[in-house]
């Protein structure tokens, strides 16, 4: 099982305590019912007190181990769940950039696994629980008679083999319904993100609409049909429980396969004390079913996750003068159109500005993460001061850099940041004309809510901040107004150079090319021309390309 699986390699509980308190409840559950059922049956009364005295001590010692059981298995499922979401958030830190990145939709349905799990929990130690106990509970029912114990394994067996062909259909109805209901949600979010087209075209809201409508309905009919499965799954196995157990007991003649008066009336009482955790099992099967399904296919995900190193990161960033692609190539794998960039060889010197352009879609993005050693080369190198990258080293590398793509996110927080002054942070934001609409708190950015030129103008603060010696700017001006744009070009690139900075900007605006040190055009995923200036333009001449 892999929920065992999951239990044993990350529940940190010894394996060993787990099941001797499991295995001694289910015993100890075992000799009560015996005992009930031995004392009913032999109707003692002088010595009544004294197995009522051993009842007690049982019944004690039975809550104390089932108690200790639970607790043991409660504090072993959560650390397991605790472990593997820790897990799974340092295998997605070591994992490429482009594997998270095709992880969209599996990453939303780990979430959702992982969120499930921690619920299942009063399942799993109830169904563990009432488990052990049918198990012992069948050798108290061997000290009856061979018969009875033929009866009650015929009764468990054939609640067994029911369960097992309602269960597999059971488990398929609420996989069509999580489907389902998944698809319900997206269209809902296309209507909220689309509102503004869905206002202005009622064609639009109508086809909306009628999408919503058409998942809603399937959403019920795979709703009823798994409590539908489920009912049916229930009733069923009572109805053989009664019927094969307490049925057979009561009147099938013990000339065939039935037991004599005084038996019979002991294995009825014991299928009437085995009742509640039999069916309380019974009802933990379908989550039990379903956190079996979800653990499994976290243990696959994490095994199917590739770490970028195979050994331990060196975090002193490296030095460089200059970096280079040598006939570097990135493919993406699950693009049908075949989709490449490169082979590219482009040499960056330290201190320059480098402006790359090109048509949407040309490679300029894909360039940028090759550069920067987010995207591993499906050919070539990453040189730094002339010399390859390992692959273990591209961590380190990455050290160097500060980076604002066109969807960046914003954290609350400034993660490494924490001793920056605030009064630095504060003027940062005035001089990016957003101080009057974001505030900084003790070491939090409110609010995070905010339009896509605010939230860019957000991410340079941060960038600034981070003062790296590798500045990587995506299309950062696109959602700038005149005034900002200037400020970009005319103010901030000349002061980032004048530090030292090395910059790397993505460009559609062939105003400021002059200023470049070195152009670089794109096209379909290649570098069409390479442009070198001896001397870029100073802030405020907008010359001529440089050739």
């Amino acid at each position: 099982m892999k929920l065992l699986a999951l239990i044993r390699d990350y529940g940190g509980v010894p394996t060993g305590a787990l099941l001797l308190t499991t295995v001694g409840s289910g015993v100890l559950a075992a000799l009560v019912v015996v005992l009930v059922n031995a004392a009913t049956a032999a109707g003692i009364e002088v010595e009544g007190w004294q197995l009522g005295v051993v009842f007690m001590a049982l019944v004690a010692a039975m809550y104390a181990v089932r108690s200790w059981s639970a607790r043991l298995l409660i504090r072993s499922f959560e650390q397991a769940s605790d472990r593997l979401r820790q897990r799974f958030a340092e295998r997605l830190r070591v994992a490429p950039l482009r594997d998270v990145e095709a992880l969209d939709d599996p990453l939303t349905r780990a979430a959702a696994d992982l969120a499930f799990l921690s619920t299942s929990l009063e399942s799993w130690v109830s169904g563990v629980q009432h488990l052990t106990f049918a198990a012992f509970t069948t050798l108290g029912v061997a000290l009856i008679s061979p018969r009875a114990l033929a009866l009650w394994c015929l009764a468990l067996g054939v609640i067994a083999w029911w369960l097992r062909s309602r269960l597999g259909e059971l488990v398929r109805a609420s996989a069509q319904l999580g489907r389902e209901s998944a698809t319900l949600g997206r269209r809902f979010e296309a209507l909220l993100n689309g509102m503004e087209q869905a206002k202005l075209d009622k064609r639009v809201a109508d086809g909306l609409i009628a999408e919503i409508t058409e998942s809603s309905d399937i959403v019920r009919a795979c709703h009823v049909q798994r409590e539908d499965s489920a009912m049916s799954m229930y009733v069923g196995a009572m109805t053989l429980f009664f019927v094969c157990g307490t049925g057979v007991a009561a009147f099938a003649s013990p000339a065939t396969f039935g037991l004599d008066p005084a038996k019979g009336y002991e294995m009825i009482s014991f299928f009437n004390l085995a009742l509640a955790p039999v069916f309380g099992l019974i009802s933990a099967l379908p989550q039990l079913e379903q956190a079996e399904l979800a653990a499994g296919s976290l243990l696959e995900m994490l095994r199917g996750m590739r770490a970028e190193f195979d050994r331990e990161l060196d975090d002193e960033p490296p030095r460089f003068s200059s970096f280079a692609l040598r006939r570097a190539t990135f493919a993406y794998r699950e693009d049908p159109s075949g989709f490449r960039v490169g082979p590219v060889d482009l040499t960056v010197q330290r201190g320059e500005l480098v402006l790359v352009t090109g048509g949407n879609g040309s490679g300029k993005t894909t360039l940028l993460k090759m550069l920067t050693g987010l995207y591993p080369l499906t050919d070539g190198a990453v040189l730094v001061n002339g010399r390859p990258l390992a692959s273990w080293e591209l961590q380190a590398w990455r050290e160097n850099v500060t980076m604002i793509v066109s969807r960046q996110h914003l954290f609350e927080r400034l993660y490494g940041l924490e001793d920056k002054d605030p009064a630095l942070v504060r003027s940062l934001l005035a001089r990016l004309g957003i101080d009057d609409i974001v505030s900084y708190r003790r070491g939090s950015f409110t609010p995070l809510a905010l339009s896509a030129g605010q939230r860019m103008r957000l991410a340079m603060v941060v960038a600034l901040l981070e003062d790296r010696p590798l500045c990587v700017f995506d299309e950062w001006t696109a959602n700038q107004d005149p005034e900002m744009t200037h400020w970009f070009y005319d103010e901030l690139l000349p002061e980032l150079l004048a530090a030292g900075k090395t910059v790397i900007a993505v460009s559609h605006d062939d105003r400021f090319f002059s200023r470049a040190a070195h152009l670089v055009t794109m096209e379909q995923g290649r570098v069409v021309r390479e442009a070198r200036s001896s001397r870029a333009d100073p802030p405020g001449d907008q010359g001529s390309t440089p050739s």
